[in-house]
């Protein structure tokens, strides 16, 4: 894998002056190019399938054929960061929004064994622990917050606003998404990757949140195969 650093990560970040999205997205995709060239979906050796989410219906829609990174392209459409992709007359966004662990879209054969990685799952009262305590420090070391505390209610919330909100709560309902996902479809290993460490940005810190995948990944395999003993 190439190395990449925060600098490299800038160099690849086209923002937009949209209103709606932040990043156009293609600098990054063109990059991937390089390191695996495109082609068709049915074309692979191994069978393929990501989704998006049809922004005017709502519905999900998944890609099965065509340009495989024109696909992801799609898939990874995050509202308000990414701009959306349009084909068909369907505006593309990102397809964790109706289907963050599309267990459902596996093609499945005989004594075959479905295996799934769902980021997507959080200790949110860990997270909003840390967050609190935080929060509290900077308070504590800082004479103007302690001061604003004192003279307006609700200042201590400083950490709570408009942005904040609206991405916990979508956090939130993609996580629940993801642990119903798991109940239906059943998979035989599921590795939860805790990513709290972690943001959207970290691109930088690929190695380590491998590492971390390869651990978590191995203790469900040696758990799976204990299974299979009895």
């Amino acid at each position: 894998m190439r190395k990449i650093d925060k600098q490299r990560i800038k160099e690849l970040t086209d923002y937009s002056l949209s209103l709606s999205y932040f990043v156009k997205g293609e600098r990054i995709i063109e990059e991937l190019k390089t390191i695996a060239p495109d082609c068709n979906i049915e074309d692979l050796p191994i069978p393929f399938a990501c989704v998006a989410t049809d922004w005017k219906t709502g519905k999900e829609v998944v890609f099965r054929s065509g340009s495989v990174w024109n696909a992801i392209r799609a898939s990874i459409s995050v509202p308000g960061f990414f701009a959306p992709v349009e084909e068909d007359g369907r505006i593309l966004i990102d397809g964790g929004i109706t289907n963050p662990l599309p267990l459902d879209r596996v093609e499945r054969t005989k004594n075959d064994l479905l295996v799934g990685v769902n980021v997507s799952g959080h200790d949110y009262r860990s997270i909003w622990e840390r967050h609190e305590a935080a929060k509290l420090r900077k308070i504590r070391n800082s004479k103007a917050l302690q001061f604003l505390s004192r003279l307006i209610p609700g200042v201590k919330e400083y950490g709570m606003n408009y942005f904040t909100l609206l991405d916990r709560t979508m956090s939130i309902s993609i996580s629940q998404n993801a642990r119903r996902s798991i109940e239906i479809n059943h998979p035989d290993i599921i590795v939860d990757i805790p990513m709290r460490r972690y943001g959207g940005g970290d691109y930088d810190k690929y190695e380590r949140i491998s590492a971390v995948g390869h651990r978590h990944m191995d203790k469900q395999i040696e758990k799976f195969l204990k299974r299979k003993r009895f």
